[in-house]
């Protein structure tokens, strides 16, 4: 026993160094803006260095975690925090502003340019950019820096409160003149007369150029026409002064006047423009037309043919006059529709897809060339199809077509059994196949051929096909007749020594019957055979057949000793 535990001695020793205590972790983030993440810190007291937001591991045990001051804002208590072993302890710090923002919007954006220091607050120094950050709560002054050229913005006056930024704009002005300008007459204002300066934006009568820089200005008068500009001229500006300038245009125009005839085409919608312009009504003034040559055109209008297009002479301070004559330039259709039952019966007509007419009436004034001419349906006949009509310029085209009465059909079903067992017809070229109860009549079927299908029944074998004649106004009758899907069945026994003492076979409970004999009109499907007891012979067991319509099926029986 003392030398077995000596043995062991040495393998404790050796394990015992292995077992080393596991450390956790603190890992702490800031609640504060991105731009403040940097300036958070935290540490463990008492002596541990300030980091940032990472983890730190530390062994188990109870920790005080504390934070660092950042400017404007109000930091977190001391937290007392748990490590355990294996395990990261997350903290967030979150910080309390105590102060509040500035952000100062300068406009135009010509003097804000990147860098620019161009405000500060409560007598501070000029601040780059738009935002004054840590602000103490209450009233600050805003003052904004002096720039050659524009006239600064008054000081403004802005409260700030903890916790809140505070928006305000300081707006520079040029240090500029203006140009106030007149336009006359009040007729070439209203026809568009304006002017501009230095080729800037068009003004109007009574409007104002502002932020013109001091100096000489150039101000041009806009082209309209009818009416010769004044001309161009240099104005001096200088600043905080209001210059005045006029300019009167003159007339350098004539008017021309167009009418319209016959008096049919005018109700028709004719109508003329000049030179691509609007289109005028008839006996209508365009005025304060250019002078020289102007192009008169003339527009189409259904069922006309319109003047040709003709150029014009404007003679300034002269009206010029035009008569432009339309001619017809369509054909008439007219439509009658046979029998007389069918027009009874509501039997119309159209062109081209337009309104329903009634038989024998007239359509007028139809452009020349191919026009399609459609027929109603009307139940129990059979429309004519559409058909294209030729119409000729000045002439009228008749057309006469013929409905056709439609018929029905009842087709008769034999035997009563295959009608219990389901047997149905139906009638190929009806809009909508559906089958059909022996007996069942299909009304208003189309004169003419059409083919009549009986539908598969099991167990039975259903008619072929058949044509069925329809009659305009009668009932066509047909019958099909189904049979039933039988075969037949011959058995052989084998050998030939047990049909001389006896051996026979039979189907369920029928008569037995000899080797080689046949069996007709069993249902289509499997049937057992079963074969007959003969002393001092094991007789086969009952074997399976399946009887196929229209076919003799063949079986064998064997008998042994």
């Amino acid at each position: 026993m003392f030398f077995f535990g000596m043995a062991l001695l040495p393998f404790i020793v050796l394990v015992q160094p292995s077992y080393a205590q596991q450390n956790g972790s603190i890992r702490v983030t800031f609640n504060l803006p991105q731009r403040l993440q940097g300036e958070a810190l935290w540490r463990i007291l008492p002596n541990q260095a300030w980091i940032g937001p990472q983890s730190f591991p530390k062994p188990p045990g109870n920790y005080t975690v504390e934070f660092k001051d950042v400017v404007g804002w109000s930091k977190p208590a001391p937290l007392n925090v748990t490590v355990t072993a294996g395990r990261e302890t997350p903290i967030t710090a979150t910080y309390t502003k105590i102060t509040g923002d500035l952000y100062v919007g300068i406009v135009p954006n010509e003097v804000n340019t990147p860098g620019a220091m161009l405000f500060k607050v409560d007598n501070g120094p000029w601040i780059n950019g738009q935002w004054a950050f840590n602000l103490s709560p209450g009233q600050h002054i805003v003052e904004f820096l002096e720039l050659a050229g524009w006239v600064r913005p008054f000081p403004i006056n802005v409260t700030v409160n903890i916790g809140q930024e505070t928006r305000i704009t300081g707006t520079y002005t040029r240090a500029v003149g203006t140009i106030w300008g007149r336009v006359q007459p009040q007729e070439a204002v209203g026809a568009g007369a304006q002017w501009r300066v230095d080729g800037g934006a068009w003004k109007g009568d009574g409007d104002t150029a502002f932020e013109l820089t001091p100096g000489n200005h150039n101000v041009e008068f806009k082209e309209i026409n009818g009416w010769t500009r004044p001309a161009a001229m240099v104005v001096n500006v200088e600043v905080g002064k209001r210059s005045s300038i006029s300019g009167t245009y003159t007339r350098a125009t004539g008017n021309l006047w167009v009418s319209i005839e016959p008096p049919a085409a005018r109700d028709a919608g004719a109508q003329w423009r000049v030179d691509g312009g609007a289109w005028q009504l008839p006996a209508f003034w365009v005025r304060d037309l250019n002078p020289g040559n102007r192009n008169v055109e003339f527009k189409e209008v259904a069922g006309w043919t319109r003047p040709a297009a003709r150029n014009v002479t404007i003679t300034i301070g002269q009206d010029t006059r035009v008569i432009g004559t339309y001619t017809r330039a369509t054909g008439n259709l007219w439509v009658n529709i046979e029998p007389p039952a069918a027009r009874d019966a509501g039997a119309q007509w159209r062109v081209d897809g337009g309104a329903w007419q009634m038989p024998a009436f007239w359509v007028r004034d139809l452009n020349p060339g191919n026009r399609n001419v459609e027929f109603k349906e009307v139940a129990g006949w059979t429309r004519p199809a559409a058909r294209n009509a030729t119409v000729n310029v000045g002439q009228d085209t008749r057309v006469t077509e013929t409905y056709i009465q439609n018929g029905a059909l009842r087709v008769n079903i034999q035997p009563q059994e295959a009608v219990a067992a389901g047997a149905q017809w139906q009638l190929q070229s009806a809009k909508a196949l559906a089958w059909r109860s022996s007996g069942d009549t299909v009304p208003n079927v189309q004169a003419g051929q059409h083919q009549v299908e009986f539908k598969d029944l099991s167990g039975w074998m259903k008619p072929g096909n058949q044509t069925a004649t329809i009659t305009a106004g009668q009932t066509t009758q047909l019958g099909g007749e189904y049979r039933r899907a039988v075969g037949s069945l011959t058995v052989t026994i084998q050998p030939q020594g047990v049909v001389t003492v006896g051996g026979q076979w039979r189907i369920g409970n029928s008569p037995w019957q000899n080797s080689g004999a046949t069996v007709s009109n069993l249902t289509i499907g499997t049937h057992l055979v079963e074969f007959k007891d003969v002393p001092g012979w094991t007789k086969p067991g009952q074997i399976p057949i399946n009887i196929t319509a229209g076919q003799t099926s063949q079986g064998t029986g064997m008998y042994r000793k």
